[in-house]
């Protein structure tokens, strides 16, 4: 199994192994699936706070926006963009703060808390912790239904499901979007999927 509670981003999962180590045959028989979440902060935020997907709902680092659901996406607002900017094109936008931990106080302190001025950017830190716990919960579900996982980044991984795929009972596709809905079931996190015979190629079919 692939997953450990150390959820750093530079942490790999099991490797899902090299295609030079494979035969002709083998090659032509292999399936890799890329699993990437959607807007996976927004995600994370939007879960936490019961706000509905519909929402345009962006994730905000000091006065930058670092994450941006699809509906805010549609209306113009893109990342990096700054909150002032964002909020002239779609006013209704709710902009969530990435967690910070205070050196003062020693402690956590809540998105919608933070402060955004230049004294609490000297004085706190980011902190990615519920997003790497949430992305820990996803490579957990990924890893109790598949044998392969391969963890990419924070909001994505690469699972070869060549076994399932040489039952013939499901094509592909199908295994993917099997997959896709299993995360759902588990975590309530929306994920793009894609297949193919190897982590590229699935990579551009997501």
């Amino acid at each position: 199994r692939c997953c450990r509670n150390d959820v750093d981003d530079d942490d790999d999962a099991r490797d899902i192994g090299h295609p030079g180590s494979m035969d002709a045959s083998q090659l032509q028989r292999r399936v890799v699936i890329h699993l990437d979440l959607d807007c996976f902060y927004a995600q994370v935020e939007a879960k936490r706070l019961g706000i509905d997907p519909s929402v345009p709902l962006a994730v905000q680092q000091w006065s930058g926006l670092i994450a941006v659901n699809y509906p805010a996406r549609h209306r113009g607002v893109k990342r990096h963009l700054n909150v002032t900017e964002a909020k002239k094109l779609v006013p209704e936008l709710v902009c969530v703060h990435v967690e910070t931990i205070g050196d003062d106080e020693g402690g956590h302190v809540d998105a919608e808390t933070a402060e955004d001025d230049a004294h609490d950017k000297q004085s706190r830190k980011v902190s990615l912790r519920r997003y790497r716990r949430a992305s820990w919960r996803v490579m957990s579900a990924l890893a109790d239904r598949c044998e392969h996982v391969e963890r990419a980044s924070i909001d994505e991984a690469y699972v070869d499901v060549t076994g399932l795929a040489a039952c013939g009972r499901k094509t592909p596709r199908e295994i993917a979007e099997d997959v896709r809905a299993k995360i759902f079931a588990k975590t309530g996190c929306v994920a793009s999927v894609g297949s193919g015979p190897n982590r590229l190629i699935a990579r551009l079919a997501t």
